[in-house]
């Protein structure tokens, strides 16, 4: 999978890698993945955009700093080179990932989520998550709309089509 994914960057073909997909992209191009318990994440994550995240188009005219749905126990702990930091947050330093002059784009937290999808999720599979039940019900109690992070997958299919 690591050699499909870096064969689509080398010819151009446009990809948005989403938690897993982040990761994977990472570790093909030679970044470095961890899984450390303190940048896991279950609920909501503030993401904070970089100044070069507010410039790119994905990200360009959204808020600073925005809340989007966080499920994870591994991390990206360097990102590989020719790769721009666009976001980061509190917990998670590394958020959102591009390989330079491209619309080849990585995310930890997950656009395609909102707030009950999470909720369904969480309550669907509460016994297997590893965080306590009191961590649990805390990221249920703190869940919110996730607008402005749920509009990047239309986002990204608009680069794609040159808009």
């Amino acid at each position: 999978v690591e050699a499909f994914v870096r064969a689509a960057a080398e010819r151009g073909v446009p990809f948005l890698g989403v938690s897993f997909g982040h990761q994977l992209a990472v570790h093909a191009f030679h970044g470095t993945v961890v899984n450390d318990p303190a940048l896991s994440e279950l609920g909501i994550s503030r993401v904070q955009l970089t100044g070069e995240g507010q410039g790119d188009p994905l990200f360009r005219g959204l808020p600073e700093r925005f809340p989007a749905i966080a499920g994870h126990n591994d991390s990206v702990e360097a990102p590989p080179p020719d790769f721009e930091l666009l976001a980061g947050g509190d917990r998670c330093p590394i958020q959102a990932l591009r390989l330079r002059d491209s619309v080849f784009y990585t995310l930890q937290f997950h656009p395609e989520l909102d707030e009950d999808d999470l909720r369904l999720r969480i309550q669907h599979y509460r016994d297997r998550y590893v965080s306590s039940p009191a961590e649990t019900d805390a990221a249920l109690a703190e869940l919110e709309p996730t607008p402005d992070a749920n509009s990047l997958v239309m986002r990204f299919l608009g680069l794609v089509r040159g808009g």
